[in-house]
């Protein structure tokens, strides 16, 4: 599992121009399955039974299920409100992938120096388990942040225009006064629905 998280991860929803419902839920499920089975790991002994393998398997297994679930559904929300372009679900996906496997290489060489500071070889791996989950976690606060700043003022990332208008408009409205009189003012409520 850990050999896999240090290659770098291709986002899938980046095919063409057009994120793929079925990019960001394999964004889901390649982000879920590393944070189940860390998180699974984590849950263990302080010494590996025989019988934990349960546990991981368990987490590997919800973690995959429920980053599938979010991918589907983040990709359903972008799907809806940005058509051709890349809404901020693209990025927290993107994010939460590159997140993981950031955390879990950082995580990878804390583990190394505590263990190669007179520690036990568990210190690696949960330095890998940490910072896969700490990754994750990260990659999805980043991908918030990246995905409203890119789409700031309409655009995101040059590929399609949101527009944001509140249904109901307040302003004035000015006529021309009688017989040459000063203009007369009067306040207007504009909705659309």
């Amino acid at each position: 599992m850990f050999v896999s998280l240090a290659t770098p991860n291709r986002c899938f929803a980046e095919e063409d121009s057009t994120p793929s419902i079925l990019g960001y839920a394999l964004e889901g499920f390649g982000t879920g399955i590393a944070v189940g089975f860390a998180s699974g790991y984590l849950a263990t002994g302080p010494k590996f039974e025989g019988g934990e393998w349960r546990t991981l398997l368990w987490g590997g297994g919800i973690g995959a299920l429920t980053g599938l679930g979010i991918g589907v559904i983040l990709g359903i929300v972008d799907a809806s409100t940005v058509p051709d372009g890349r809404g901020v679900g693209f990025y927290i996906m993107r994010d939460s992938n590159y997140g993981y496997t950031v955390g879990a290489l950082a995580g990878g060489v804390v583990g190394a120096l505590i263990w190669a500071g007179g520690g036990v070889a568990k210190d690696l791996l949960l330095g890998f388990a940490w910072g896969t989950v700490i990754g994750a976690g990260a990659g999805i606060i980043m991908g918030v942040i990246e995905g409203s700043l890119r789409n700031r003022g309409g655009s995101t990332g040059g590929t399609a225009r949101i527009e944001r208008r509140t249904p109901f408009q307040v302003g004035l409205g000015v006529t021309p006064g009688l017989d040459g009189g000063a203009p007369i003012t009067y306040p207007t409520l504009n909705a659309r629905f």
